[in-house]
């Protein structure tokens, strides 16, 4: 009897996993066009392309069908400048390309080592106050190591990237505040990754989540003290200073402003 109900509870966890399939760890992919082999994994995970393109309407340079349990599908792959080829139409700001884009084999271990050297980017962070547009600060002798973190962080925790943030989350009242967003560029000005927002409240720098309407607040993750100072330094530098001295219980913010 006990084998039978292990056989009805294996075939209900295959049942279910054709419709939640756990996530897949990464794999290197070839593909073949013109009698040149194109292969992914050039870029680091969580970096975008720098700029969109409009590809719908492009005509694929290759396609192959991919078999499914519950259908299959057909890849398009496409041509880029730069020797390139890339995997999908979508080539939003916030698509992560390291599956989706290929370069030639015998390029490979060049532009991967290029992506791969942190001292291959620009370090930067821009600034919106208000309805203003946004202010851009380059970050001369930036901390590597501390914009890495931050942007391992902001995937941690933020509102669209964490399952199981893993940072103290707080509610805050929603006060019209400025908002910044820390990026890392390559230098060959072809991709990019970014954090989502960070707010400065009441004299501290905070990762913004979310705004809940029938409440009027939002919800924040606290930045770690080390992480914490070094932003706050940076942005204390660029000209920021006055938001980490002033308080909104002094009425120098005194308007309600849904930030998101």
């Amino acid at each position: 009897m006990t084998r039978v109900y292990m056989f009805i509870i294996s075939l209900i966890m295959s049942f279910l996993s054709i419709f939640f399939p756990t996530e897949k760890p990464f794999e290197m992919d070839t593909v073949e066009f013109d009698g040149v082999t194109y292969q992914n994994d050039i870029v680091p995970q969580n970096m975008y392309l720098k700029r969109e393109y409009e590809l719908y309407d492009k005509e694929p340079l290759y396609s192959k069908y991919v078999f499914s349990l519950i259908g299959g599908y057909m890849e398009n792959f496409y041509k880029l400048e730069g020797n390139y080829i890339y995997k999908s139409q979508n080539t939003s700001y916030n698509s992560d390309v390291r599956s989706w884009l290929y370069c030639p084999q015998d390029e490979w271990e060049e532009k991967h080592s290029y992506y791969a050297d942190d001292n291959n980017y620009v370090y930067y962070y821009e600034v919106w106050i208000g309805n203003e547009e946004g202010v851009i600060h380059n970050v001369k002798n930036a901390d590597i190591d501390k914009f890495n973190e931050i942007l391992e962080f902001d995937i941690e925790n933020g509102y669209l990237t964490a399952t199981f943030p893993t940072a103290e989350r707080i509610t805050l009242p929603s006060k019209s505040t400025p908002r910044i967003r820390f990026y890392k560029e390559s230098k060959d000005g072809f991709i990019e990754t970014h954090t989502s927002t960070f707010i400065i409240y009441d004299g501290t720098l905070y990762l913004y989540r979310y705004y809940n309407g029938s409440t009027g607040m939002i919800e924040v993750s606290v930045v770690p003290q080390e992480l914490r100072t070094y932003f706050s330094d940076v942005l204390k530098d660029g000209g920021y200073k006055e938001y980490f001295q002033r308080k909104y219980s002094n009425g120098f913010f005194g308007f309600n402003s849904c930030i998101c």
